[in-house]
């Protein structure tokens, strides 16, 4: 998730869901909407998608969606540690910082991902972004770092890079099938014995036990 600063003329919030393992792309949203509507959409997006991991970018206005998401009492927000050096000790901190050192090792990892097609994107705005997302010249002819062209949107450049750092280095629990009464389980068995031992109660009180 990328905050961003929600004006209409500015920076769009943006968000999208992948499908991991694989990268897939199945939902992407981007509007001018303010910091704390991106928690309530977030919300919504996280409890439809399987209780997603969601990761916001903590920079800014992040920290109001981050604290939006703990007001509604979402549990799966990304968390990483950090040494407190005011308090000394570790203590845990809510959301992906991003910064000078960390946006280029996430961006080139994503960009990397892309060329050997190891992300899949379902939304042609995505695309738009990622190609517009180049590295430009100064007023003084030194080059800039990577940026998105003057008046074009970035948001999914920064949610692709922190949804592949997630999904890569963050332990995923996938939801666990219920097959206690799978043929041949320990559970299957179980209900057979209770079964026989109901239907042999019955025969010696004349019942059909079924």
């Amino acid at each position: 998730v990328d905050p961003s600063e929600g004006i209409k003329d500015g920076e769009h919030p943006g968000a999208q869901v992948f499908k991991v393992p694989g990268m897939i792309e199945v939902c992407a949203f981007m509007a001018p909407i303010e910091a704390t509507s991106i928690g309530d959409l977030c919300y919504a997006l996280g409890r439809n998608y399987n209780d997603a991991l969601i990761g916001v970018e903590s920079n800014n206005h992040g920290l109001t969606t981050i604290e939006r998401l703990k007001l509604l009492k979402y549990s799966n927000q990304y968390w990483r540690e950090y040494w407190d050096r005011a308090y000394k000790k570790r203590t845990e901190k809510y959301g992906w910082h991003t910064n000078s050192d960390t946006k280029k090792f996430m961006v080139d990892e994503a960009r990397l991902a892309i060329r050997r097609g190891e992300i899949v994107f379902r939304n042609i705005e995505s695309v738009k972004q990622h190609l517009s997302y180049q590295f430009y010249f100064r007023p003084d002819g030194s080059i800039k770092c990577m940026e998105h062209a003057p008046g074009k949107q970035a948001c999914f450049v920064i949610t692709t890079a922190i949804g592949l750092q997630l999904g890569r280095n963050v332990h995923i629990n996938e939801p666990i099938k219920d097959d206690s009464m799978r043929v041949g389980s320990f559970g299957w068995y179980a209900n057979k014995l209770e079964r026989e031992n109901s239907w042999k109660e019955s025969k010696r009180f004349g019942g059909s036990g079924w």
